[in-house]
């Protein structure tokens, strides 16, 4: 009788518990909703005539794709995940010891015991969780520009041709394309000439036919300068600052300094007074967030001087997302040929046509300042549900209940062998990673003297992924786990 009370109470409890969390997403998706939007990045104010697209299936899985679409677009992705790693390790020790049978010391140190144990899963799952954000094909939320006379364009990008790069150039062309891009430069590091091949074959109709491709270069000087708009090959090494600038000026093309506010090597009026046409003031690489004295420094020295602002995905090909565009006012650029296109948007940059340009951000949460990143958990958390839909939140509630139903059916049974499920939770996990590194490796090949992150980090995957791979066969078949094992007291 007392235990099918225990029993009872156990599953009201349970009901409990996910009826109050669906509670209070509810809540924050209604009462305090603030939902994702367009901004103009000088001003804040939201942009007219950009319309945001959730995917369907985004929607029908919101709890397991939600999240992590969010951190993809954190101000600082991988710093943020990693706090929130932190936050879950410490807060399973006093749920593991609690969860131990036994009493006083002996149950805190068994419990710390099976903690330090799965500690490596959570590692190499926290690892397959980061490479799943920044591989899959994930359905982010993209935009739809309504505006017939203004062209949506992004400066600054990189294939696997840049020695960060990890994206084939036909693919960077469909993730500007499912981006909401009619037009985007590739800035190669300090070179230029396979991306001319490109434009070449892309007029001749051998390459992706839309978004259109410019050729650029984001040349190493004093700091990192893109030069856009090129149409001829020129050597960029051991140039002098101004030496590259009059190259692309004397080539008809624009001069953007590229996240000044993240290097600020040199002050903004030597780069002005080299001949600049304007500052990047927003970097998706480089975190969305920017310390305002080197932005104030940044909009009065574009101001006094005419320079343009603009933003940039500054794109290598990690994650699905894009969060910065640049607007630019070209009546008419559907019925261009593609190079009076090029052409026409390179002229405006050139001319410094402010009144022509403007930046445009993604807005779904407000930033944390950094100094309080080990908040960031509690504070993305919160503003996640705050951003949800109607029926984003439906699906939440849905698959609450549905998770509800199914640990009722399984729950005695997966407690009961829970330790095998950290093994292969940790396998899968393993596995993942170390083909996430065997597909970097090979797509190495032929990149040799252009690409340095596929054999790099293809190395360190594929061993991570072997090494952790058989820490969690040997912790479910040679017995670690089982002389650790938690299993509950019978009522």
């Amino acid at each position: 009788m007392r235990s099918t009370v225990l029993s009872n109470g156990s599953k009201m409890a349970r009901w409990a518990v996910s009826a109050g969390l669906a509670i209070v997403i509810t809540v924050l998706s209604f009462a305090f909703h603030r939902p994702p939007r367009v901004v103009d990045a000088l001003t804040g104010a939201p942009v007219e005539g950009i319309e945001i697209l959730i995917s369907t299936w985004r929607t029908l899985f919101e709890p397991f794709l939600g999240p992590l679409l969010f951190y993809l677009r954190a101000d600082q992705p991988l710093i943020e995940i990693s706090v929130l790693l932190l936050w879950l390790v410490l807060l399973l020790l006093p749920v593991v010891v609690l969860r131990t049978p036994g009493r006083g010391t002996a149950r805190l140190s068994r419990g710390t015991l099976f903690w330090l144990a799965i500690l490596p899963i959570l590692l190499i799952t926290w690892s397959a969780v980061v490479l799943v954000i920044v591989f899959a094909p994930l359905p982010s939320n993209t935009v739809r520009n309504l505006d017939p006379d203004r062209i949506l364009v992004n400066i600054h990008s990189h294939t696997h041709y840049s020695h960060d790069g990890i994206i084939p150039p036909e693919e960077l062309a469909r993730w500007h394309r499912r981006n909401g891009f009619d037009a985007f430069f590739i800035t190669e590091h300090n070179h230029h000439g396979k991306t001319l091949e490109w434009v070449r074959a892309q007029e001749q109709g051998r390459w992706v036919d839309h978004p259109l491709l410019l050729a650029g270069q984001e040349y190493s000087g004093s700091n990192h300068i893109l030069l856009l708009g090129l149409v001829r090959d020129f050597a960029t090494k051991d140039m002098a600052d101004e030496t590259a600038m009059d190259s692309a000026h004397a080539q008809g093309g624009a001069v953007i300094v590229a996240h000044w506010f993240a290097d600020h090597r040199r002050p903004v009026l030597d780069y002005i007074q080299m001949g600049a046409d304007g500052f990047e003031i927003a970097n998706q690489a480089e975190g969305l967030q920017v310390d305002p004295r080197y932005l104030d420094e940044i909009l009065r020295g574009c101001e006094a001087h005419g320079l343009l602002t603009l933003v940039s995905c500054d794109y290598h090909g990690y994650g699905s997302a894009a969060y910065a565009w640049n607007a630019i006012r070209l009546p008419g650029w559907r019925d261009l040929p593609p190079r009076s296109k090029r052409r026409a948007i390179v002229r405006i940059l050139r001319e410094r046509r402010g009144e022509a340009v403007r930046p445009f951000l993604y807005s779904d949460r407000e930033f944390l300042p950094r100094a309080l990143v080990s908040l960031t958990p509690l504070h993305n958390a919160v503003s996640y549900f705050r951003s949800l839909s109607a029926k984003q939140t439906l699906s939440w509630v849905v698959w609450i209940g549905i998770f509800t139903l199914l640990f009722r059916i399984a729950g005695s049974r997966a407690r009961s062998r829970g330790f095998r499920l950290w093994a292969y939770l940790g396998m899968i996990s393993a596995c993942f990673t170390a083909l996430v590194g065997l597909r970097l490796l090979a797509r190495a090949g032929g990149l040799s003297g252009y690409n340095e992150i596929y054999m790099e980090y293809g190395q360190y995957f594929l061993i991570f992924g072997l090494l952790f791979f058989a820490y969690s066969v040997i912790l479910r078949y040679g017995g670690g786990l089982k002389r650790l094992r938690l299993s509950r007291t019978k009522h």
